[in-house]
């Protein structure tokens, strides 16, 4: 994956995430939209990477939800950017295939990444 590829699967991820929570899924649609020539072990680490930069800036985080009062509430898992990268990188191998729905973890986009990815900044629906 080319540089401007990775910039537009960022900026993709954090719009989505801006949007709904996101799951781990959804990344992994964004960077097949994007290159699907990834095999399964580099879709992987790319799914991986992404996640880890945009946690590392500041960007998403990654947790569970929950139902109250029939909304969604993320609920950010705790630990450093490394430990929650591990933590998705066991329970992806766990899974034996890549996440499908409500697998692994769900993505929200904290204050800063919701000010970087303004509703004006392009991205698909």
């Amino acid at each position: 994956m080319n540089a401007t590829q990775r910039k537009d699967v960022r900026n993709e991820i954090l719009a989505r995430a801006q949007e709904d929570h996101l799951q781990l899924c959804d990344v992994i649609s964004v960077l097949v939209e994007a290159d699907p020539s990834l095999g399964d072990s580099d879709l992987k680490a790319e799914a991986l990477a992404i996640i880890q930069e945009l946690m590392v800036d500041g960007l998403i985080s990654a947790g569970d939800v929950r139902s109250d009062n029939d909304r969604l509430v993320h609920e950010p898992w705790d630990g450093t950017v490394e430990q929650v990268i591990r933590r998705i990188d066991t329970q992806w191998s766990a899974l034996g295939h890549h996440p499908t729905l409500g697998d692994v973890c769900w993505f929200a986009t904290t204050q800063q990444g919701d000010a970087y990815a303004a509703p004006d900044r392009p991205h698909s629906a």
